[in-house]
């Protein structure tokens, strides 16, 4: 579904096969997390981000990775920068094939290697309750037809690169800019 289309609970809950219940609790949660929005006697459909809407976002998810940066001091384990560099390669395919949902899946893991890196539970659920709030980017973005499907690979990257020499304020340097560059880039293109 693309930003702004009308969600029907009842044609959802026909295509799933579940009762109309488990998706009122399924749509109160995306509302929660900012991927619908409500409005009484018409029902939900699907949010539709501002500029100021994603750069608060990665504003935020932007410091939790610079947190978690902070507290691992930069260093991931081989292993790690092993995944990250898998994870670059699937964004690329991913973005070849013009596969948001898979573009999506593996920059989700690809930042999740690095707040995992910094070993606080916490921090990694917070982090990922702004999971919601990143897919919703990428799908506006997509929706605005601005995306650049040759950059994405390249972007993390950069990331993968920063991680390798070890530099924790290269790091939160180039993780700073890899989200604000976003919102910028859609206000630009808009």
């Amino acid at each position: 579904m693309e930003p702004g289309d009308r969600v029907n609970e009842f044609e959802l809950s026909e295509e799933m096969g579940i009762s109309r219940g488990p998706i009122r609790e399924a749509l109160r949660q995306l509302e929660q997390e900012g991927l619908v929005t409500y409005v009484p006697n018409k029902g939900c459909s699907v949010a539709k981000l501002t500029v100021e809407d994603m750069y608060e976002m990665y504003l935020i998810r932007s410091d939790l990775e610079n947190l978690a940066i902070e507290v691992c001091g930069g260093h991931f384990s081989e292993e790690t920068i092993l995944r990250m560099e898998e994870l670059v390669n699937e964004i690329e395919a991913a973005a070849g094939e013009e596969n948001l949902c898979k573009v999506v899946e593996a920059d989700q893991k690809f930042h999740e290697e690095i707040v995992k890196a910094a070993k606080l539970p916490k921090l990694l659920r917070i982090w990922h309750a702004m999971d919601g709030a990143n897919v919703s980017v990428y799908f506006t973005i997509r929706a605005l037809k601005i995306i650049n499907w040759k950059t994405l690979g390249k972007n993390h990257q950069i990331l993968l690169d920063a991680a390798k020499k070890g530099d924790k304020e290269y790091m939160k340097e180039q993780m700073s800019f890899h989200y604000i560059s976003v919102p910028d880039y859609a206000e630009k293109h808009t």
